[in-house]
């Protein structure tokens, strides 16, 4: 590993385990990572595990189409189906959802889909790719709905599922149409059953009878059929009407064309045919206002989208008077199918965010303003104390202007105060500033006699003949000149003309000498730059003697040129001497280790050499890279020495030709086979568009694709249009496939979050309290649980455990509960049994108390209560005063039970009022 891998990213190891591990450490938000490596690494293990950690139906979608290995297609795929189902659970927005609905898989998908989808017309579309009858029969019983209950209706013929739906459908119409289908195959079968002979003896009239009423049945019998395929081609059209499906148009047709193939026209009396031109012409008018409804909302999406971008951008206002108009328009339209509502909010939002930002714009004018009127204060009143005064006068002045243009402060209160602190800071500057002007006065008149002097010493030079001394004078007074300050104003410029006009009087007599002085530099400095460009192009010669010496004679050129202007001198000479160090560094360099590499270069160019002749002795197609590399470690391995560098050159380009020779024969056998490779995928792709297996399809595509691999190269002018060939089905059908795998991962990743919900709700209820609402609302909760479908895999097992694990620990509770309670009521039944066989005894036989039949008591309990009772009574004891007593502890002891089975309540109340009813007169007073 370099150096720079061990600070990379560890999901481009080299080590498929280390890129396994960084796969599972990757966050949810690196799904273009997780992309990368489930199309682009080459180890399965990695692409599949990241494949499992996408969660971007594009994502997935886009690997769909382009992956060949099965498994990881496969998982891709699976992946892809939940995310299809809940995209058009969610209404599709945006997207086609036929479309979609053509690249599910799964019949319990659409099972669901034609329950739950949110349109009658998807409904209806999941209901066509139903084949199985006992799953539409299933749907029917469902809630839904009347349009996707007649399509499943039409597809079932058996009659005992029809019967089923009879007297189970959701949809009362629905029922009635089964029905409807029942008694027409009923009659039918009838009517066309055929008339057994009569063997006995029969008048002709008889017969002839019989002929006519066979004939009549057979005419009805086939007028019922054609009805019944003029009604099943009517609500084919009925059924579209207002339909928004992108293939309603084409079902439409479909339909006139069952219609139109039944024959005549149906009968007056049926009504069918009124009917039939009603629905299709509330279709194509349903089919006008759709497409009108479509491009209009499109056409106003288009705007608001534009409008959107604008609001965040001057002019706003602007902006928003168009949203405010766009958004009236909206309102005021006629829509029949389509909802304007996400466009309203849309527009709303827009608005809102441009108020918004009106606002700060607003606020952040005002505060910027207000900061910097302060700042400029605040800088103002502190110029008063700078020591350098002449600098604080420039800025002063220069303060003023900025002030003026500033923009103004909305509070007009704090805008006087910053005008009034502004002036009375540059009243105070102006008062600090007033020592400082009268010492300047004071040295304009010091500087006043110097720059005169400096005068009377130029106009000096004027009778000077040495041309040199006059020009170094006058550079060194007019430096002495800019040392001096200013004179004062009123000599200032009649100073300065006569100092200038001295100066450039004696620098024109001058030019001659700088004339002859540039001419000299110039020619130097010439001569010198062409040195240093010779010598830098021997810099990196590896000429090495040759250069050497044209370096040294360059040297000796060098110290023999004239002198240059200085600030070029320095540089000149920096890059001259650079560029000879650099050569005779080199040279030293390659000399120290030529000779150590010679030796060494020799044993590894025959060893390569060896390498090459034995490969070319027992060629294979895959020693192409071999070979290859072979070329390039020769070109690495530097020169051998002089006397073997050609013989072993010679020996090993014979071996590389021998075997590139071999190779080509085999090239055009390779076009042939590749082609024939090229003609199978295209049939394979054009099945799959046919409703072929996808997956049957997916695995024997990728088997071509190891094929193609497995074959050698073709030849090069032929290479990238067969490859192209091949890619391009490839990757369709990939691309398609993708598609669909991406939805169901995100149907799988709805159901966890569902099921998640689920849970919880479950918990809260178990802890709720009343037993009876806990078991209705987890019964419930049971139901939406299998309504839905499979959770991820890795949590799929998980909730299902939990879930079915604290459903299981309620009601094994609940159970128990029921048992104690059913035990306690039973004995209660026993006693208050007891008590009636007691009062039956103290009331007497004569009472004629049907007792009913005893369910809690067995025969020798109820013998041994009636010996007790008679003993009780017996004898003396036997008085209306006794039994009287007798019968209030009964009742005090019948208070004191608690219920019993509920079947066994009523008799047993009536059984006991009626035996308390029986009690004499006189002992009821006494009670």
């Amino acid at each position: 590993m370099g150096l720079f891998g061990l600070f990379g990213p560890k999901w481009k190891s080299k080590n498929p385990v280390v890129r396994l591990a960084a796969v599972q450490a990757l966050g949810a938000g690196e799904q273009d990572t997780l992309l990368t490596l489930a199309t682009e690494d080459g180890d399965s293990r990695v692409r599949l595990a990241a494949v499992q950690r996408i969660e971007d139906r594009a994502a997935l979608e886009a690997l769909a189409g382009r992956e060949s290995d099965p498994e990881v297609l496969r998982e891709a795929w699976d992946r892809l189906q939940p995310l299809l189902f809940a995209t058009l659970l969610d209404g599709a927005p945006g997207e086609d959802s036929d479309a979609l609905l053509a690249r599910i898989e799964a019949p319990t998908l659409f099972a669901r889909l034609a329950v739950e989808a949110p349109s009658p017309a998807l409904r209806v579309g999941a209901v066509g790719r139903i084949d199985d009858p006992e799953t539409l029969c299933s749907v029917v019983e469902q809630n839904c709905g009347k349009e996707p209950g007649r399509a499943a209706l039409a597809k079932i013929s058996d009659p005992d599922l029809l019967r089923r739906i009879a007297s189970g459908a959701a949809s009362k119409v629905t029922r009635r149409l089964a029905e409807e289908k029942l008694a027409a195959a009923s009659a039918a079968a009838e009517n066309t059953a055929p008339v057994q002979e009569q063997k006995d003896t029969a008048p002709v009239a008889d017969t002839e009878e019989r002929r006519v009423a066979a004939a009549e049945a057979a005419a009805a019998a086939q007028l019922a059929v054609r009805v019944r395929a003029w009604e099943q081609a009517l609500a084919g059209v009925e059924t579209l009407v207002g339909s928004q499906a992108a293939d309603a148009e084409q079902l439409f047709q479909e339909a006139r064309e069952r219609w139109s193939a039944v024959g005549a026209e149906p009968p007056d009396g049926t009504g069918l045919a009124a009917r039939y031109a009603d629905a299709c012409g509330r279709f194509q008018e349903a089919r006008t206002a759709l497409e009108g409804e479509r491009t209009r909302l499109a056409t106003w999406e288009e705007q608001a989208a534009t409008l959107e971008g604008q609001v965040d951008t001057d002019p706003i206002d602007a902006a928003d008077r168009v949203l405010a108009d766009l958004a009236l328009q909206a309102r005021a339209a006629e829509w029949r199918f389509l909802d304007p509502a996400p466009l309203l909010a849309r527009v709303q939002a827009a608005r809102e965010r441009g108020a918004a930002r009106r606002e700060e714009l607003a606020t952040a004018r005002a505060s910027a303003a207000l900061e910097q009127r302060r700042a400029l204060c605040t800088e103002f009143e502190a110029l008063s104390a700078v020591e350098d005064r002449a600098a604080a006068g420039r800025r002063a002045k220069e303060l003023v202007p900025e002030w003026k243009k500033l923009p103004p402060v909305p509070d007009k209160g704090q805008a006087r105060a910053l005008e009034e602190r502004f002036r009375v800071a540059r009243e105070q500057f102006k008062i600090s500033q007033t020592p400082h002007l009268e010492q300047q006065e004071w040295q304009r008149w010091a500087n006043r006699t110097q720059q005169e002097a400096l005068c009377v010493q130029v106009e000096g030079l004027d009778t000077v003949e040495d041309l040199a001394t006059v020009a170094d004078c006058i550079k060194q007074a007019q430096k002495s000149w800019k040392e001096i300050g200013p004179a004062p104003r009123a000599d200032a410029e009649a100073l300065w003309q006569r100092f200038k006009g001295a100066c450039d009087r004696n620098f024109e007599r001058c030019k001659p000498h700088f004339d002859a002085l540039a001419q000299q530099r110039a020619a130097a400095l010439e001569y010198r730059e062409e040195l240093c460009r010779q010598a830098e192009e021997h810099a990196e010669s590896s000429t090495w003697k040759e250069s050497a010496e044209t370096l040294k004679a360059l040297q000796t050129q060098w110290k023999e040129a004239g002198a240059v202007p200085r600030r070029k001198d320095q540089a000149l000479y920096a890059r001259f001497r650079a560029a000879c160090d650099r050569f005779f560094e080199r040279r030293q360099e390659h000399f120290a280790v030529l000779d150590e590499k010679r030796s060494g270069n020799q044993a590894e160019k025959e060893k390569l050499c060896a390498r090459a002749e034995a490969l070319a002795d027992a060629p294979q197609r895959e020693y192409v890279k071999q070979f290859r590399d072979l070329q390039a470690e020769w070109k690495r391995a530097g020169p051998a020495p002089r006397a073997a560098e050609t013989a072993l050159w010679e020996r090993f380009r014979r071996a590389c030709d021998r075997f590139f020779a071999w190779l080509d024969e085999g090239r055009l056998e390779n076009l042939r086979q590749k082609e024939a490779l090229c003609e199978e995928v295209e049939v394979l792709v054009a099945e799959a568009a046919d409703d072929a297996d996808p997956r049957a399809i997916a695995g024997q595509i990728a088997e071509l694709q190891r094929r193609w691999k497995d074959l050698g190269p073709v030849p090069q002018e032929h290479s990238d249009a067969i490859w192209e060939r091949f890619r391009t089905p490839c990757d369709a059908f990939f691309a398609a496939r993708k598609e669909q795998f991406a939805k169901l991962d995100a149907a799988r990743l709805d159901n966890e979050e569902r099921k998640l919900e689920l849970l919880h709700r479950a918990e809260e209820q178990v802890d709720s309290g009343d037993p009876q609402a806990v078991a209705e609302s987890l019964k419930q909760l049971q139901q939406e649980w299998n309504a839905i479908g499979p959770a991820t895999r890795e949590r799929e097992y998980e909730l299902r455990g939990q879930f079915a694990r604290l459903c299981d620990e309620f009601f094994a509770g609940r159970r128990q509960l029921f048992a104690d309670r059913e035990r306690e009521r039973r004995e209660n039944l026993k006693s208050k049994e007891a008590l009636c066989v007691q009062l039956e005894r103290v009331v007497g036989t004569a009472a004629t108390i049907a007792a009913g039949e005893n369910t809690a008591l067995s025969l020798a309990e109820q013998l041994q209560l009636a010996f007790t009772a008679n003993f009780a009574l017996a004898g003396d004891q036997d008085t209306p005063e006794r039994r009287l007593e007798e019968v209030q502890r009964i009742q005090q002891q019948w208070r004191g039970i608690g219920p019993v089975p509920r079947e066994h309540d009523r008799a047993l109340w009536a059984r006991y009022r009626a035996l308390l009813d029986a009690f004499p007169a006189d002992g009821q007073e006494q009670q």
